[in-house]
């Protein structure tokens, strides 16, 4: 997949820094390893990343990085978690396809819009999930940053241009 496809449809700088960090991060490889992505290098982009490695035998992902961002707009308790534990009530079954489909098409999948909606918030913003494997080839894994403004009483953590206040889910397959 050439990673211009998905540049074409995300709208955030950051968001087309992370794609292309992921890009060169394969190496050649049809997908980067967990191991390939470099804290240092993203450190400005720490608190808006998460990532989930699949759960072969549970079936499941579970959490493994959550920046300051993330966990502020979704709560504690990520690092370790089973996904279905930690969206237990907040549309948990929705996330889960959405990864799956991204690991096992395997695809990047992007949105934008009220990206928090499935939790109930009012985050405004765009996102990015971005396979990950430890062989390269076959996807365990997932990479991912969400980018948003909380609207309501809380103050913006990052401006963002989303033009379309739905949120649309996209996915391009790698």
């Amino acid at each position: 997949m050439p990673i211009d496809q998905i540049l074409a449809y995300l709208q955030e700088p950051t968001m087309h820094e992370i794609a292309r960090f992921w890009d060169k991060a394969r190496a050649g490889r049809r997908f980067p390893a967990w191991r390939d992505i470099d804290a240092v290098t993203l450190a400005a982009h720490l608190p808006i990343l998460w990532a989930w490695r699949w759960d072969e035998t549970e079936q499941t992902f579970i959490g493994r990085l959550a920046g300051e961002a993330i966990l502020d707009a979704m709560g504690p308790g990520f690092r370790g978690r089973r996904l279905e534990d930690y969206f237990a009530g907040r549309n948990a079954s929705t996330f889960l396809h959405r990864y799956r489909h991204v690991i096992e098409t395997p695809a990047i999948m992007a949105n934008r819009g009220f990206v928090f909606s499935l939790i109930g918030g009012t985050g405004i913003g765009e996102r990015i999930a971005l396979p990950l494997s430890e062989d390269g080839e076959h996807a365990d894994g997932i990479f991912g940053a969400t980018i948003y403004r909380v609207t309501g009483n809380r103050l913006a953590r990052d401006r963002i241009n989303v033009s379309d206040e739905r949120e649309t889910v996209e996915f391009f397959p790698v």
